[in-house]
């Protein structure tokens, strides 16, 4: 059925000739553009998943931080915290009577 298309049933006149050139050039260019649009459809595609996969990998919460700067702008005062309450931890040690030894009111 392809090939009975491809051939013209009358002889071609000098006006088809040109019409049937026309509609080659448009079929070359339709396929070139559709060319095109499957390359820049794939690269959208793979964008697309490049982007859903790190937006799920940073909320699963297996890789670092995304601001590890922030994190350790942080870290000095989360230590020097830790570091007062260990202090506050031995000084509320010490005000209590040890265990065997209460004292009676």
């Amino acid at each position: 059925m392809l090939a009975a298309a491809a051939v013209p049933a009358e002889p071609a006149s000098s006006n088809s000739a040109i019409s049937i050139a026309s509609l080659r050039a448009d079929l070359l260019n339709a396929r070139a553009h559709n060319t095109r649009l499957q390359q820049h459809i794939h690269a959208l595609e793979t964008r697309l998943s490049e982007s859903l996969g790190e937006a799920v990998f940073r909320e699963s919460g297996l890789g670092a931080p995304d601001d590890i700067h922030s994190f350790s702008r942080h870290s000095p005062t989360a230590s020097n915290n830790s570091s007062s309450c260990a202090a506050s931890s031995k000084n509320a040690t010490t005000n209590w009577p040890r265990p065997g030894r209460l004292t009676a009111n």
